[in-house]
């Protein structure tokens, strides 16, 4: 009986979720099917089977001036990525998003660099690979630059490299539409956005009725929001850039 205590213990330790409860991180991809700037100044993003999220504009307007000048072309990867922590459960309305990019460095000049805050990253071969795999089985990440911008889509070299990383990134929140169906279809995107989420949870979630509410967020509040007045037409870079 002592031994078979033991052998349990040991496995208990062994694995990665260990045997006792507490926080877990739930990474899963998130689909965004509609986004706009409202008249308040602020980004909305609407995903799908999910409450709308919004923040400042401000870091997608300094992503739009990039995409605008010529270093669109020097892109290699990029992803939205949102993280929330719902340990506190006064949080749970609360996001944080980001939109990462990687350049190829030889299509940057150092004027290009300082003018959009990038910065210069060295990939490792090791840590190439733990990305890969980690993103393979839709496994939590650590919230690297290289990580923020990692998408298997892109076809990235398993040896890492050198890049030029650009982040855009803010807090938001869920929030409540009125006239959400209209706004909807007043915003709704050509082509939708894949997301990466990472979601920290206070316990787990194997006891009946814990997260069958994880995608609706209760005490989001209502937010009036008028015609957007600046309708997104692919801000986002999709799959057909990698080609």
């Amino acid at each position: 009986m002592r031994t078979s205590f033991f052998i349990l213990s040991a496995l208990c330790l062994g694995l990665l979720s260990g045997c006792a409860s507490g926080p877990e991180e739930h990474a899963s991809s998130r689909e965004i099917t509609g986004a706009f700037v409202a008249d308040d100044s602020q980004l909305y993003l609407l995903p799908r089977f999910e409450e709308p999220m919004r923040f400042n504009a401000a870091p997608f307007r300094e992503y739009r001036a990039l995409m605008d000048s010529p270093l669109r072309e020097a892109v290699a990867c990029a992803q939205m990525y949102f993280h929330e922590d719902w340990r506190d459960p006064a949080n749970k309305a609360k996001v944080h998003g980001s939109y990462a990019l990687l350049l190829r460095p030889e299509q940057v000049t150092a004027e290009q660099a300082a003018q959009f805050k990038l910065e210069r990253i060295e990939v490792l071969p090791r840590e190439a690979k733990y990305v890969d795999e980690r993103a393979r089985y839709y496994l939590p990440q650590d919230r690297s630059r290289y990580a923020l911008a990692f998408d298997r889509a892109c076809n990235l070299s398993k040896k890492g490299g050198s890049y030029y990383s650009a982040l855009f990134e803010g807090d938001g929140e869920r929030v409540k539409l009125p006239d959400a169906a209209a706004l909807a279809e007043k915003g709704k995107l050509a082509q939708p956005i894949s997301a990466r989420a990472q979601r920290i949870l206070p316990e787990r979630e194997d006891k009946p009725g814990v997260g069958s509410a994880a995608g609706k967020v209760l005490g989001a509040a209502l937010i009036p929001v008028a015609v957007p007045v600046f309708v997104l037409s692919l801000p986002f870079l999709g799959p057909d850039h990698w080609k």
